[in-house]
């Protein structure tokens, strides 16, 4: 009975993963739009500014080399950051005003 259940298993399994590969490229993610926003949540001050600093600079640094390389399918990065003094409390709504008024794509942060 066992033997019943696992050969078709494997074979929706199969042609599951074949599916994917012939996937057409048109089919793909296109980026569109004037810039790309990406959002940041820091602790530059606090106890843990040492660390927050640290983050804000390194991902300032990937924003410039990925724009100096052309940008995410030609479309410029852009950051928008907020600083939230190594406390937990003031994330939750700094994340709702990324999302919501500065409209960013993703965020990065603690």
């Amino acid at each position: 009975m066992r033997r019943k259940f696992v050969l078709p298993f494997w074979m929706v399994a199969l042609l599951a993963a074949m599916s994917l590969i012939f996937v057409p490229s048109t089919m793909a993610g296109k980026i569109y739009g004037d810039k790309i926003k990406l959002g940041g949540i820091y602790s530059i001050s606090g106890v843990c500014a040492e660390w927050g600093m640290s983050a804000k600079i390194g991902s300032e640094i990937a924003i410039e080399e990925i724009n100096a390389a052309g940008g995410i399918g030609g479309v410029p990065v852009e950051q928008v950051w907020y600083d939230v003094g190594c406390k937990a409390p003031p994330a939750i709504p700094v994340v709702e005003k990324l999302a919501k008024q500065d409209k960013v794509l993703a965020v990065n942060g603690p």
